[in-house]
């Protein structure tokens, strides 16, 4: 089984866009891959099938986003736990 990184690029703005781009540029000068969203909430309400295939696909994923409760209620309607 691989990991992954997800970094929700926080469409809302809930997160300081200059704690992104030091969270991102931190994975990017360590060398370890992520996949950026640039809305994961987004994603959730409007593309469900491409997001629940994105994140689905057995390997274990780390979220990085704003508010893990509101989160993890956009994954559940999306299909996935």
């Amino acid at each position: 089984m691989n990991k992954k990184i997800v970094l929700c690029n926080c469409g809302g703005k809930l997160i300081e866009s200059n704690r992104l781009t030091e969270i991102s540029e931190y994975l990017q000068k360590e060398g370890i891959s992520f996949i950026k969203i640039s809305d994961l909430c987004g994603a959730c309400a409007t593309q469900k099938d491409e997001t629940r295939e994105l994140l689905m696909d057995g390997d274990e994923t780390m979220m990085i986003a704003c508010y893990p409760r509101g989160v993890k209620l956009l994954l559940e309607e999306t299909g996935i736990d």
